[in-house]
């Protein structure tokens, strides 16, 4: 009977002390995430003030053109300008994402693969 008390109470302790371990890893990934969203929105509010001044810029460029051949030359120009921003700001993006995500799930997966590992382990005995 004592040694069944000793093992529920070693039980209990390695409960506790896992659930102790997930909630630590919860609370690492949860701060890195929000901290990667973080600093995606200042990108996002970067290139919302970089996307205003270029407009602006435009404006004046095509108010300026004298003929209909400037006019279309200035339009095109503007218009690879604005596809090539468009892919590079959606590959900083995506990229910007994936670390994200890879990083806040790193706490998650590492105790995910002790409790699997431990799991191994009680199995095998």
């Amino acid at each position: 009977m004592t040694q069944g008390k000793v093992q529920l109470d070693q039980l209990a302790q390695e409960a506790s002390k896992a659930q102790k371990e997930q909630a630590d890893a919860l609370l690492k990934s949860s701060t890195v995430l929000f901290k990667g969203f973080e600093n995606m929105m200042k990108t996002w509010t970067d290139l919302a003030q970089s996307t205003a001044e270029k407009n602006n810029q435009a404006a004046k460029l095509l108010m300026g053109c004298k003929t209909l051949n400037d006019l279309t030359e200035a339009q095109n120009k503007l218009m690879q300008q604005g596809f090539d921003d468009l892919m590079q700001n959606t590959t900083k993006f995506s990229e910007q994402y994936i670390k994200v995500c890879t990083e806040a799930f790193e706490p998650i997966n590492d105790q995910v693969g002790k409790a699997v590992k431990k799991a191994n382990g009680m199995m095998a005995a």
